[in-house]
């Protein structure tokens, strides 16, 4: 990550737009966590965002990882036991595994 990178991360984090969440086990990079105010700060990034979170948590159907009823208007999200196999969580790349624990930290505890 470069400088001006950095800048507009540290930035968004200020402002309150992100928060630090913690720290990628395999990379050891800072994960951050979009907030709603990141939706006035920057509407563009949050709907550019909330599509990705939206493709990860396909793909994490996909792969076996979440139960979801696709048909349902309000679907509802379930967690299968893939979701707790850590040698199938590690093969997920970064954006998958932290979807995947904003989902479970959701359903299990009912906040991020």
């Amino acid at each position: 990550m470069d400088d001006i990178e950095q800048k507009i991360i540290d930035d968004f984090v200020s402002s309150g737009a992100l928060e630090i969440v913690g720290i990628d086990e395999k990379t050891q990079q800072p994960m951050y966590k979009v907030t709603p105010k990141m939706k006035k700060i920057n509407p563009l990034f949050y709907k550019e965002h909330e599509d990705n979170v939206h493709l990860e948590t396909m793909g994490l159907w996909e792969l076996g990882f979440l139960e979801i009823d696709v048909t349902e208007e309000n679907p509802i999200v379930k967690l299968l036991p893939s979701a707790f196999d850590n040698k199938k969580i590690d093969k997920l790349s970064t954006e998958q595994r932290f979807v995947l624990e904003d989902i479970k930290s959701i359903l299990m505890n009912g906040k991020l």
